[in-house]
């Protein structure tokens, strides 16, 4: 008689694994890779002349529908870039204006400034394109218009 696998012992119950309840690591890292060469490729092209063939193909997929299946569309892959770089802007945010409150003084309009460029500050590391992607957003789209629901970074200040 051959040992069972998964032996679990007696009295042990083992819970059961469904396959949506496993992480699909490649598909996320896929998504990482395709969010991070479109803000590259957006970038540099610009958001509307870069096709998302393009930025399947700079990603090594061989299916050129790589991008629709993990996003969509280009607005729904444009909202996910904001929404992933709005974590890093509004943690340092709110890292600086949690200091300016425990101060015990309300903050003057430079201390808001520094607070907004601080945040910037933190998307300037080699390999990260999110203040130039959100320069050609703004110029092509004259604004952050379309943007308001993907992150708090987006927001205008008129909304």
């Amino acid at each position: 008689m051959s040992p069972r696998r998964n032996w679990v012992p007696e009295g042990v119950q083992q819970p059961r694994r469904r396959s949506r309840d496993r992480l699909n690591a490649k598909g996320t890292a896929t998504r990482q890779c395709i969010l991070d060469a479109a803000e590259r490729l957006f970038a540099e092209g610009g958001i509307v002349a870069v096709p998302l063939r393009d930025i399947a193909l700079a990603v090594g997929q061989k299916n050129n529908v790589a991008v629709q299946y993990h996003f969509g569309d280009r607005e729904k892959l444009l909202k996910a870039i904001i929404s992933y770089r709005a974590s890093t802007s509004e943690r340092i945010r709110a890292e600086v204006l949690a200091d300016l409150l425990s101060r015990g003084r309300p903050p003057r309009v430079c201390d808001l400034v520094r607070a907004f460029a601080l945040s910037l500050d933190g998307h300037l590391e080699d390999g990260n394109y999110y203040l130039e992607f959100l320069s050609r957003y703004i110029v092509e789209r004259g604004g952050y218009c379309g943007l308001e629901g993907a992150s708090p970074v987006a927001r205008s200040p008129r909304s």
